[in-house]
């Protein structure tokens, strides 16, 4: 907490210490909230995470490769 306010990240762990939840607050406001699984897999984003989002993060397969060189 920064002069009462939430500040910063939360988390809470499952028994064997694996993230359950995260929340980054910014002056008392909700900037993002995840939520995972006891396997470790996020079941919830705020904000919505977008295909595009996951796109950008993922390295291009070699099919994208060749469909990207064919549009040109």
């Amino acid at each position: 907490y920064k002069k009462g306010l939430k500040e910063g990240v939360f988390e809470e762990f499952y028994p064997d210490a694996k993230t359950k939840h995260k929340r980054i607050f910014k002056k008392d406001i909700l900037i993002e909230e995840y939520k995972y699984d006891e396997h470790g897999r996020e079941t919830y984003a705020f904000p919505e995470r977008t295909q595009t989002d996951e796109e950008d993060d993922a390295a291009p397969t070699m099919g994208e490769k060749k469909k990207k060189k064919k549009n040109k």
